[in-house]
């Protein structure tokens, strides 16, 4: 029994040595955990409204294509005379827009025109000197008479070829003299004008100017259900213009949406520049309607429109059903009562 006891003994004696040893040891110590304290997530959010909207429909307008017509002049060794147009100017056709002037083009002309009535007046005088002494009726019985009636005829025929020539000669100088001068192609507007030509600077085969032809003509295609019809008058607005203009045409667009098409009232309207125009047209006031910012509408893989309502600082998905678009915000059908803070995207 004591032998046992002794053992016991022994053996607890052992066992705190071992653990004192382990305490003593860097591995023997529990290792502290950092853990930060939990947070809610910080969304950013709006607040959905409910009262009353006044809803307005924009109407952006596309400006149908136009004919724009360059001018340049090809003429060399010219320099300007006038510019008789303005950028804004309505033209007719044939009128002239700017007139150049070329000493030595002119020269050539007044040269080849007196050189070609010289030739007409010597043919003149050639023919009658024949006239006078052939008598055509003797040139088969004498030959004197024939040898002369040729030697009139050959010089009659040179006159003719040379003045057929100088002729042509002299419509290439004209060809050239008048594209000194740029005509009107057509009715329109001149919408540009180079800054060298203002400048009095000619650079052949450059763009000059450009005339824009055709009639003023917008079209829109609308989604809404807006009861256009034609006839409807209304007032188009850019940053720099205003002017009133009519329907003309309506066209479906596969049951979708409609093309709408206008062009000005007035018809001085003629030119309307690059401007974008839109028309606003205020719609009747929304009463008593719950709306969001149009940013906080979601979209899952079947289109199904929702939003994440925030509650307590967890969001929650909540499904809508939305309706007309009030500037930056959407009216919301269902889903949504007012008051909730939405999550935008």
């Amino acid at each position: 029994m004591k032998r046992g006891r002794l053992l016991s003994a022994v053996m607890i004696m052992t066992s705190l040595v071992m653990l004192t040893g382990c305490q003593n040891s860097s591995a023997g110590k529990l290792q502290e955990i950092n853990k930060d304290e939990y947070t809610k997530l910080n969304y950013d959010t709006v607040p959905v409204y409910r009262g009353d909207v006044d809803p307005t429909l924009i109407v952006p307008l596309t400006l149908e294509a136009m004919e724009y017509i360059s001018y340049t002049v090809d003429a060399k060794d010219v320099e300007l005379k006038e510019v008789k147009v303005a950028v804004g100017d309505y033209v007719k056709a044939g009128q002239e827009l700017v007139v150049f002037e070329s000493e030595s083009l002119e020269k050539k002309v007044n040269e080849q025109r007196d050189d070609l009535n010289q030739k007409k007046m010597l043919l003149d005088h050639v023919k009658k000197m024949r006239a006078i002494n052939v008598d055509d009726t003797k040139i088969k019985d004498d030959e004197a008479m024939e040898s002369l009636a040729q030697r009139y005829d050959l010089q009659i025929s040179m006159l003719e070829d040379d003045i057929n020539v100088s002729s042509i000669y002299l419509a290439e100088k004209e060809d050239e003299l008048a594209k000194c001068k740029i005509v009107a192609k057509k009715d329109g507007t001149i919408t540009f004008i180079s800054q060298h030509l203002l400048n009095g600077i000619v650079i052949p085969s450059s763009d000059m100017l450009t005339e824009t032809c055709g009639q003023v003509r917008f079209s829109s295609e609308v989604k809404e259900d807006y009861p256009f019809e034609v006839g409807d008058i209304f007032t188009a607005e850019s940053v720099n213009w205003e002017y009133e203009v009519v329907i003309t045409q309506i066209e479906d667009v596969d049951g979708r949406s409609r093309m709408v098409y206008f062009q000005p009232v007035s018809p001085d309207v003629v030119y309307v520049g690059g401007d974008k125009f839109n028309i606003i047209i205020e719609k009747e006031r929304l009463k008593d309607v719950v709306y969001v910012n149009k940013d906080a509408i979601r979209k899952d893989e079947d289109g199904n429109q929702y939003v994440f309502v925030v509650e307590d600082g967890f969001r929650k998905i909540s499904y809508v059903e939305t309706g007309t678009v009030v500037e930056n915000n959407i009216v919301v059908k269902s889903g949504l009562n007012g008051g909730e803070e939405v999550v935008m995207k």
